[in-house]
């Protein structure tokens, strides 16, 4: 890293807005988080090209000035221009890839060569091969924000298909496929709801009341569907521990290669072990289970 580079694991995250020359509606716990850790709160907007250091005790005669502990939000006047210190393309990516607080968690592993080597990897074998999804899709799940989650679904790979979309069981064009079906089925017949019902098929609003919907392996070569889940399995050894730290958390974890990772997911979290999708449509079988009503009744999933 050359003098004029920022060290980002070295600086504690935040993504937000800057308009009017003014950072805007900053999180106070965040602030106090960063002058906890005695770090730079460096903050960076949504593309990544807006970016802007804040020492601590700066932070702290900012939040000295909200004397109402009911407010939870401040505006900090940036800087005409950017110091004399740059990020480099791959920083700027994964600002733009995963939310400031997935950032924070997974620190240094994200700039690791274990890290590295997956994408280097995945990006030769893009050269000869088709992989599913699309690059700008690969961490779709990562940009929901960690304090939003309340369930998180484990698949085993994305679908192998132009329908994938970075998010397990989401897809953005085309009719629903088996796998959708399937779920869409299960949620009707567990909640009892009319056969009406349909889910959307991006699931936005599962997304919404907390799901994240993750993939043992992020992508799938379209000759070997399952053949990354080893590839990404280190990466997922990074992500489990930091949702392990998250407070009640209730897991779906979808078929044999998921649930493999129950072992690894902490004991006071409630686990759902379930077939993989696919197994109930190839061998057209219903999804029987309660697991859905009773998301909807510990977590407050909306599934419809």
């Amino acid at each position: 890293m050359s003098s004029g580079q920022i060290k980002l694991t070295e600086s504690y995250l935040l993504g937000a807005d800057c308009f009017d020359s003014r950072w805007n509606r900053l999180p106070v716990p965040e602030l106090l988080k960063a002058i906890e850790l005695e770090k730079n709160l460096l903050l960076f907007d949504p593309t990544g090209h807006r970016y802007e250091l804040v020492a601590p005790f700066v932070l702290e005669g900012y939040v000295k000035q909200v004397n109402d502990p009911d407010y939870l939000f401040v505006s900090i006047q940036a800087e005409k221009e950017n110091p004399n210190w740059e990020i480099s393309p791959y920083q700027r990516e994964i600002l733009k890839r995963f939310h400031y607080s997935w950032l924070n968690e997974l620190g240094e592993y994200l700039y690791s060569d274990s890290f590295k080597l997956i994408l280097s990897q995945v990006k030769r074998q893009r050269a000869t091969q088709t992989i599913y999804p699309e690059s700008p899709q690969l961490f779709r799940a990562f940009l929901q924000p960690l304090s939003s989650l309340r369930s998180i679904w484990i698949n085993t790979a994305p679908y192998p298909s132009s329908q994938a979309c970075g998010l397990s069981f989401a897809v953005e064009q085309g009719s629903l496929p088996e796998e959708l079906l399937v779920l869409q089925q299960g949620i009707r017949d567990d909640l009892g709801l009319e056969t009406g019902f349909s889910l959307e098929k991006s699931l936005v609003s599962l997304r919404k009341s907390g799901v994240m919907l993750l993939s043992a392996a992020l992508t799938s070569p379209d000759s070997d569907p399952n053949g990354h889940v080893l590839l990404w399995s280190s990466f997922i050894a990074q992500v489990i521990p930091v949702l392990n730290r998250q407070v009640q958390l209730s897991w779906v974890l979808w078929g044999p290669v998921a649930g493999k990772l129950a072992t690894q997911i902490n004991p006071a979290h409630t686990i759902h072990c379930l077939n993989h999708s696919s197994w109930f449509s190839q061998n057209n079988t219903p999804l029987v289970t309660n697991v859905f009503s009773r998301l909807q009744a510990e977590q407050s999933i909306q599934f419809a």
